[in-house]
């Protein structure tokens, strides 16, 4: 798997890519500005080819993120969100539109009321582009919480248990 990955990497790189970051069944990169770029499809396919491994180009991001792994400046691999490139919002939460991993909003057990702010905060985000106005979100919440006119069915935790 590791050998794939460097092959993976040397030919993303020659047809002018930058790999942001990779693990064993994915990879991210960025086009490497003043240089003419491959379609990422045809250069998968060639990947494919030549590993014998059939090869996935999964979606372009406007916008990702990857979050911080604790004591460490880098970011956690299996913990990001990203804005998809030509998807659209639904009319509430995120729909299609944004692509996340290991963040609450994903996971079952998160209270409604978090699954919200998140929203929110991500919508934000992509239209401004600004930690600020992100913040903004996240005080305007939290003041709500304090003054106590959150629903508290929206701060249940739902856990659910599997054999």
């Amino acid at each position: 798997a590791r050998e794939l990955l460097l092959d993976a990497k040397n030919a993303l790189e020659a047809a002018g890519w930058h790999v942001v970051h990779g693990i064993v069944d994915s990879i991210w990169v960025a086009p490497v500005d003043g240089r003419e770029q491959r379609s990422l499809e045809e250069v998968a396919a060639e990947i494919s080819e030549e590993a014998g491994i059939e090869l996935e180009y999964e979606c372009a991001f406007e916008w990702v993120a990857f979050c911080p792994m604790r004591n460490s400046e880098s970011g956690a691999l299996t913990r990001y969100f990203g804005k998809r490139r030509g998807e659209d919002y639904p009319e509430t939460g995120l729909g299609d539109a944004v692509k996340t991993r290991g963040i609450e909003s994903r996971q079952r057990s998160t209270p409604e009321w978090v699954e919200e702010v998140q929203s929110e905060a991500l919508r934000v985000f992509d239209e401004t582009r600004s930690p600020e106005a992100v913040c903004g979100v996240l005080r305007r919440h939290l003041d709500e919480l304090r003054q106590g006119t959150v629903d508290p069915n929206a701060l249940v935790v739902d856990n659910r248990v599997s054999k």
